[in-house]
């Protein structure tokens, strides 16, 4: 005699609870950072509750740098402390490397806070195969308020006016963008609610020397003569990205 799925099971109508079918919900529910955008599949999940090495550091200027903090998080207890340099200009910025993957669409996503002393912020998918470069970056700009992406004569083009970020410390933006190298081009960015399509602009592709991986970079660049202080935290790196 044929039976349906046990009463535990996820279809099976129930009397006190509702049944779960998204693994994605799922997770979420059981503590994942992935809540913002949840498509792809996860090549990366980085909460900054351990520790800073997994990343490259890059720091201009005296006392810029990046450590962990327990100052604020979006998620768990902890995330990345990012000190600016003292002066106009120096940028900071964070890295992750990885092994050189089976290339479809890319998807890198971080969450920030906004501070008015910053002048300029930076996402960046890089993918090297050993004979060029292939480089999205998008740009947003405090002092103008427009974001830009990295076209592929290497000319940061404007896509998006009148972008207004809210600036609290404990306040964390998200920003997430996708990049298909199958096709050298953007697919889209996502800065909070706003999802822009991209999909119609070619990144830079320019000769390379540099061996097969994939980099995904943050960075912010501070606008006054002085060392300022902003927060990062729960970085993912996707593939498949529809």
């Amino acid at each position: 005699m044929p039976h349906g799925n046990w009463d535990y099971g996820s279809y099976t109508p129930k009397k006190t609870i509702a049944g779960l079918a998204d693994m994605g919900e799922l997770a979420v529910r059981l503590g994942s950072p992935d809540t913002f955008d949840r498509r792809g599949d996860v090549m990366l999940v980085d909460d900054f509750e351990d520790n800073i090495n997994k990343w490259v550091i890059g720091a201009a200027g005296v006392g810029g740098g990046v450590a962990l903090s327990n100052d604020y998080a979006r998620n768990g207890s902890r995330c990345a402390k990012i000190t600016s340099g003292d002066a106009i200009g120096n940028t900071t910025s964070i890295t992750r490397h990885m092994p050189y993957p089976v290339i479809s669409r890319i998807g890198f996503e971080i969450s920030f806070t906004y501070h008015a002393h910053f002048n300029l912020w930076g996402w960046y998918v890089n993918l090297y195969d050993g004979v060029n470069s292939h480089t999205a970056n998008i740009k947003y700009a405090d002092a103008t308020q427009l974001l830009t992406y990295y076209n592929s004569a290497g000319a940061d083009i404007t896509f998006a006016t009148a972008v207004v970020l809210y600036a609290g410390t404990a306040l964390f933006h998200t920003a997430k963008l996708v990049v298909d190298f199958t096709t050298d081009k953007y697919v889209r960015f996502i800065l909070d609610d706003k999802e822009y399509d991209l999909s119609s602009y070619a990144i830079k592709v320019g000769a390379s020397a540099n061996q097969p991986l994939l980099s995904a970079v943050y960075a912010v660049a501070t606008g006054t003569n002085e060392n300022n202080i902003c927060y990062a935290d729960d970085a993912i790196i996707t593939q498949n990205e529809p």
